[in-house]
């Protein structure tokens, strides 16, 4: 063995680990068989031999040679029917297959490259060379294989790249994709040269390359001049009808050819409108949330400073909506807003929406927002007429007037509308806000349903709103807050039976503020949890201070606010003041009123369930006031009612009088106690007393005193004797089915 074929040799041997190459000669004729043996194994190479095609199959299955040598001509399975055998099998797919034939016909060699043969020896053969021609196919066989393997690699990274590979020509035409680029095998099917312009195309694809070469012939020339590459994108509808989005970048392939890199970025662009939408419009309504209706209302500013333009910005509030919600729920209130956000948009016309003639200021978006809860803002051109203005918010009026329905309740949603003028009324965003924030709570002022534009005298009045709400941030921790009590009277013993908490306020400046200013400030900042916990615990160490004074117990009523009722965890507040002052729990008594208990039936009765398992007593706050029936009252674990003082107030009018006498009757047969509050003359207390109601509350009896002045009444069993008149008024006989008959 020469040197030169020895290296080779070793070369080719390395590649096939330990062992020398397998051969697996197929021939019918036995001599051949021996004679290809013999000088093969003498140039040290494994050899196995079959006589037949059917033999060579299962030599094929068996082992995995590394060459195969066969003739042609053979009884039964011939060579070629062989070789197409062997090409169909995984393992033998690439195999290098030596046809040995004693035809030299240009029909039989291509015959034999046609169904896979790798090369051809012609008999006679040379025997000598026969081991060299073998490892010279073997070497070349060697190089394919790493050639095949090199190209997997690519072309499993290439098929893992989420982007779609197509080769453009000099003119931007498509002239093939991924699987054209790739082609490699010679016996697949891929054509190599195929052209997108051919085949079975869906109507999507067809659009997709058209557009492609549509922005590809616009960019190719100056890929291929330049050497640099170029990006663009197209979009287009697929076979769904929905939109896909791809971003293109066109490289340089060839001298004549470009690489066009398309990505389909239709996710990540829906991902980010997602994220727009949720960070610039309100998810309830769709309208643009505060965040974008502030963007857009600078950037409406400073161009209509520019142009000396005006604008006018209206700030609509819901009148009275939170009565919905606290009898409702929230979920009939979020579908009236959403309903009422509707209506909005469509009573706007497109004159109305600020017009600003500018390419890059596009505000049709932002002409409506909604801030929050139930208000929402718009920006209206033509501030230089007033009557515009007015027939915008006019026609706001009319149009939330016509009733909503929903659920088998009927609404009507009254706004409150008020009107700040760009640039006389605020030149900046936040006070141009403010400013129409307060002609709007003018509005409500002046009567709600309307309209109003700022004056100075609302501005004043809402910067003293602003300082109050700062200050009773502060009341709390600066111990501002006292309790005064109204006392209840029992009817027929005219005895002291209970008080009612109610908060006061000594600002340290402005002196006492009532509770009228106090508590909506404080619903609408949402202090009131902070001041209903504070005033739970208040009443509990007071009545503990009385006790070890030596007073008898006296229960005390305390009011619960809808947010606290429904945000706070109130059980365990309840407990928690319990606990601390050791205060028996029937000495305390919840008062909540029918928007609080009408809001859901179901959770209500389950949140008083809990409270009624603290031990302490229930009442309903200003009945008749609301949307209550008996039927929903017999749910509740109550144990008291009080009438509305509005009633009372009219007593003993016919009218007033068959209202109270209902609802006193209905109170009894639920077996609930009655307290009426708001008792002023001696009329009222007859004619409560003569209808069997349980307790009285009011002026006649006395105004709500601190608890010094209280602990004096206490001392003085007396003390509402007197004030009755010594003896109480008699009561008339029983009439319960009278006044049943009444409700």
């Amino acid at each position: 063995m020469s040197a030169s074929f020895t290296g080779v040799y070793r070369s080719i041997t390395a590649s096939f680990g330990d062992r020398p190459p397998l051969v697996l000669i197929v021939d019918d004729e036995a001599t051949i068989r021996l004679m290809t043996r013999r000088f093969l194994e003498h140039a040290d190479f494994m050899v196995v031999d079959a006589a037949s095609g059917e033999a060579a199959q299962k030599q094929v299955q068996r082992i995995e040679p590394d060459v195969i040598l066969l003739d042609v001509d053979m009884p039964g399975m011939d060579g070629y029917e062989l070789t197409r055998w062997i090409r169909s099998q995984t393992k033998t797919r690439y195999t290098p297959i030596v046809m040995i034939t004693g035809r030299e016909d240009p029909e039989s060699v291509n015959a034999a490259y046609e169904v896979g043969a790798t090369d051809f020896i012609v008999k006679p053969i040379a025997w000598p060379v026969l081991s060299h021609r073998v490892r010279y196919i073997l070497r070349g066989s060697e190089t394919q294989l790493a050639l095949r393997e090199s190209h997997a690699r690519v072309k499993a990274i290439v098929e893992a790249l989420p982007d779609r590979l197509l080769s453009i020509d000099s003119d931007g035409q498509v002239i093939g994709d991924n699987s054209s680029l790739l082609s490699f095998d010679a016996t697949s099917s891929i054509d190599t040269t195929r052209s997108l312009r051919t085949g079975a195309w869906s109507t999507y694809e067809h659009a997709f390359r058209q557009e492609i070469e549509r922005v590809t012939s616009k960019i190719i020339s100056a890929v291929l001049t330049n050497d640099e590459p170029e990006e663009t994108a197209i979009s287009l509808m697929d076979d769904r009808n929905k939109m896909r989005h791809y971003e293109v970048r066109v490289v340089k392939q060839t001298p004549k050819l470009g690489l066009a890199v398309v990505r389909d970025v239709t996710a990540q662009k829906e991902a980010v409108s997602k994220i727009h939408q949720l960070a610039y419009y309100d998810s309830l309504t769709g309208l643009p949330n505060r965040q974008f209706f502030s963007s857009e209302l600078r950037r409406c500013m400073e161009h209509c400073k520019k142009t000396n333009e005006q604008f006018a910005l209206l700030y609509v509030d819901l009148d009275h909506f939170k009565r919905i919600n606290d009898t409702l729920g929230h979920t009939t209130g979020d579908e009236l807003l959403k309903m009422v956000a509707d209506r909005l948009q469509r009573c706007l016309r497109a004159s109305d929406v600020l017009a600003l003639h500018d390419d890059d200021m596009d505000f049709s978006e932002g002409r409506i927002a909604r801030l929050g809860g139930d208000e929402f803002t718009l920006i209206i051109h033509g501030a230089e007429s007033v009557d515009n203005i007015e027939n915008v918010a006019n026609r706001i009026i009319d149009t939330l007037k016509i009733p909503f329905e929903f659920s088998g309740h009927e609404f009507v949603v009254t706004p409150s509308i008020g009107i700040a003028i760009y640039p006389s009324d605020g030149e900046d965003e936040e006070t141009l806000l403010k400013t129409a924030d307060v002609a709007m709570y003018q509005a409500k002022q002046a009567g709600r349903s309307g309209y109003s534009f700022c004056t100075e005298t609302t501005s004043v009045r809402s910067l003293e709103r602003l300082d109050l709400e700062l200050d009773l941030r502060r009341a709390l921790e600066a111990k501002q807050f006292e309790l005064h009590y109204q006392p209840k009277v029992d009817v027929g013993s005219w005895r002291l039976v209970g008080v009612e908490a109610l908060l006061r306020w000594r600002h340290p400046t402005r002196g006492w503020i009532s509770p009228a200013r106090i508590i909506p400030i404080a619903e609408d900042t949402g202090l009131i949890v902070p001041i209903g916990r504070w005033i739970i615990s208040e009443a509990c160490r007071q009545m503990a201070a009385w006790s070890a004074a030596g007073f008898e117990p006296v229960p005390v009523s305390v009011n619960l606010s809808s947010q606290q009722f429904w945000q706070d965890d109130i059980a365990s507040v309840v407990e928690a003041a319990l606990g601390t002052y050791d205060i028996a729990a029937e000495q305390l008594e919840l008062e909540l009123t029918e928007g609080v208990l009408m809001r859901d039936v179901k959770q209500t009765r389950e949140a008083l369930q809990l409270l009624k398992h603290t031990g302490v007593s229930l009442a309903i706050d200003d009945f008749g006031t609301g949307y209550s029936s008996l039927a929903y009252l017999r749910q509740f674990p109550l144990d008291a009612l009080k009438i509305d003082r509005s009633f009372v107030d009219d007593l003993p009018q016919d009218d007033a009088a068959a209202i109270c006498n209902a609802i006193i009757s209905m109170a009894h047969s639920l077996n609930l106690k009655v307290v009426a509050e708001g008792v002023e003359d001696r009329a009222q207390l007859n004619y409560l007393t003569q209808q069997h109601c349980d307790q009285i509350q009011g002026y006649y009896f006395s105004k709500p005193l601190a608890p010094t002045a209280l602990e004096a009444v206490m001392r003085d069993s007396n003390f509402f004797v007197t004030l009755a008149g010594g003896e109480p008024a008699k009561p008339q006989p029983d009439n319960t089915a009278a006044n049943a008959s009444a409700i």
